[in-house]
C-alpha cells in the first residue's frame, strides 16, 4: 500500500485492521482516492487551459485589456489576497498603474491566475507550479503542456498503485475474516 497511499495512511489503515475495523480502513482509503480524483480533474483542467487559445468566457464577467486586482479576483474566482501571495511567491508579476500604483492585470495574467487557481487544487509543489508558469511566460506553451502531462502520468501511476494496495487490503481482510 505504501506506493499508492504513503506511509502514514498505510500505517493508519493497518492499525484499523489490527483493531478489526475494516470499515474505517476502507473509508480512509476511499478518502485518499477521492482526493486523487480531484487532483486528476484539476490537472485535466490545467491541460485544457494550456490548450485553449482564448480565455474561457465566464458568466456575468467581462474580460478587459487591463483589470484591477479586484476585477481579476472576481473574474477568476479567487481572493485578491491569493493573487498578492502568488505575486510574492514569484508566480505572477503585474504591471502597476503609473499614477496610483494599483496592480493591473492583462488577459495573459488572467490566464496565469486561472492556471495557478487550477494547479493549487492539486498537490503540485510550488517549484512545479513555477516551472509551468515560467514556461508559459517564455511562450513555451508546449513545455508547460509537457510538464502538466507528466503530472497526469504520475497521477495515473498513483491510481494503479492505489488499486494494487486496495486489492491487497481486501485480501488481508478476507484472510483475517473481517469481510
Amino acid at each position: 500500500m505504501f506506493p499508492g497511499f504513503g506511509v502514514g495512511v498505510t500505517c493508519d489503515v493497518l492499525r484499523s485492521i489490527q483493531q478489526g475495523d475494516a470499515d474505517t480502513a476502507f473509508w480512509m482509503v476511499n478518502k485518499i482516492q477521492a482526493e486523487l480524483y480531484q487532483e486528476k480533474q484539476a490537472a485535466d483542467q490545467t491541460l485544457g487551459l494550456l490548450q485553449e487559445i482564448e480565455l474561457p468566457s465566464l458568466p456575468h464577467q467581462k474580460l478587459k485589456n487591463r483589470m484591477t486586482i479586484g476585477e481579476a479576483s472576481k473574474y477568476a474566482g479567487v481572493a485578491a489576497s491569493a493573487i498578492r501571495h502568488w505575486e510574492k511567491e514569484g508566480l505572477l508579476q503585474s504591471e502597476r498603474h503609473p499614477e496610483n500604483g494599483y496592480r493591473l492585470f492583462t488577459p495573459a495574467d488572467i490566464r496565469k491566475i486561472l492556471l495557478i487557481r487550477t494547479l493549487r487544487r492539486t498537490v503540485y509543489f510550488l517549484k512545479s507550479m513555477k516551472e509551468i508558469i515560467h514556461a508559459l511566460d517564455r511562450q513555451h506553451v508546449e513545455q508547460a503542456k509537457k510538464l502538466t502531462e507528466d503530472a497526469i502520468h504520475t497521477i495515473h501511476e498513483r491510481i494503479r498503485h492505489q488499486f494494487t494496495g486496495v486489492h491487497q487490503l481486501v485480501q488481508l481482510c478476507q484472510l483475517l475474516e473481517l469481510i
